[in-house]
């Protein structure tokens, strides 16, 4: 699965493939969500792969091999949860449970393949995929996988910055809290200035 990537449109409709049939019923929600939070789960990714350490000496050419083989082989695994009377706002719908990196052969072959040509042709990107599960939302850094692991994974493409920028050392579970705190802070936003909300101050 893949969503229509605006940022990089030229490139990515050959493999388009933003159809609703071929997705779950939560797509349109995890889609939009992915657009809104998806630079916090790319800066995870970077982090956790001490990218600037492992690539940034290489040139172009060892480069795309080296990553291409990363690229291919992991994807950033984000699990969702719903949330319970959301604000306005598709994205507020759900919120962030924990992220692993994971193997791309969690997907099925056809889906597999479609990334690894997104990933050739969009060069140098990652792949991020999400699944909503039940359960309650960790707290704090005990971002723990569950059991059983979920089935169902919507996966997105998006390039990533290139040469690497400058980063500071960062613990990939700061980025995490940072990802959780935007999250409240939207769905904060959107319940203030939602038509019920204003009703209300007025009675």
């Amino acid at each position: 699965d893949s969503a229509c990537q605006k940022r990089d449109w030229k490139h990515h409709k050959q493999y388009c493939n933003d159809n609703p049939d071929t997705h779950g019923p939560s797509y349109e929600t995890i889609k939009s969500y992915d657009y809104r939070f998806m630079d916090g789960f790319l800066s995870f990714a970077l982090v956790k792969l001490k990218v600037q350490k492992r690539f940034g000496h290489l040139s172009s050419d060892d480069f795309r091999k080296e990553w291409l083989e990363v690229a291919c082989a992991y994807f950033v695994h984000v699990y969702l949860v719903a949330v319970k009377n959301p604000p306005p706002g598709r994205f507020n719908r759900v919120r962030f449970h924990s992220v692993r990196l994971a193997s791309t052969h969690l997907f099925k072959q056809p889906i597999r393949d479609s990334i690894h040509g997104h990933l050739n042709v969009r060069f140098p990107a990652f792949t991020i995929g999400y699944s909503i599960v039940s359960g309650d939302i960790n707290v704090g850094e005990d971002f723990v996988d569950i059991y059983p692991p979920p089935t169902k994974v919507e996966a997105f493409i998006h390039k990533i910055p290139y040469p690497f920028p400058p980063t500071p050392d960062l613990d990939p579970f700061d980025i995490l809290k940072i990802i959780a705190l935007h999250e409240l802070q939207s769905r904060e936003s959107a319940a203030a200035s939602s038509p019920w909300q204003k009703n209300k101050h007025h009675e």
